[in-house]
């Protein structure tokens, strides 16, 4: 199977189904892919995948029915959906914006978003500007991708 390959049945899964990374995971073991867990987050979360396919309508959707995240998470994932693309709120505005008291549980739930980058996490940063974490990452490849993203949604303004 060939990197296009693989990056069309990622997209196929991931956007057609509520899975968690976890469960994307479990799926290319099984069918014997060589496919380690660090390299499918980074293909799901490339900034060059068109997610056409999928509207704002659907995306709401298949939060409401998805059964793998918990309440909390359901509720943060569909308050991310209402930052509009080229800004940036931080982690205890989106807490607060939710009713919650810890911008850590809200960080917690988004490093944990099995809807990157439809549900954009990446417009979420840390307090006094910084960049905060990607994926559970605070530094290297995954935080690159998140600073791209959000060049690249300022530029399209």
């Amino acid at each position: 199977m060939t990197y296009t390959d693989k990056k069309f049945l990622l997209r196929c899964i991931f956007t057609r189904l509520s899975l968690t990374r976890r469960a994307i995971y479990t799926i290319f073991t099984f069918s014997h892919l060589t496919y380690n867990k660090r390299s499918l987050v980074a293909t799901l979360c490339r900034d060059d995948t068109n997610w056409d396919n999928t509207t704002l309508m659907d995306i709401r959707k298949r939060l409401e029915e998805c059964t793998e995240i918990t309440p909390f998470q359901r509720r943060v994932y569909m308050e991310v959906l209402n930052i509009p693309p080229g800004t940036t709120i931080t982690y205890g505005e989106l807490a607060q914006r939710i009713g919650c008291r810890s911008a850590q549980a809200v960080g917690q739930a988004l490093k944990r978003n099995p809807f990157a980058p439809e549900v954009p996490c990446h417009r979420v940063v840390a307090t006094g500007g910084l960049i905060g974490g990607y994926f559970g990452k605070r530094e290297g490849e995954m935080i690159e991708r998140k600073r791209k993203l959000l060049e690249k949604e300022r530029e399209g303004l």
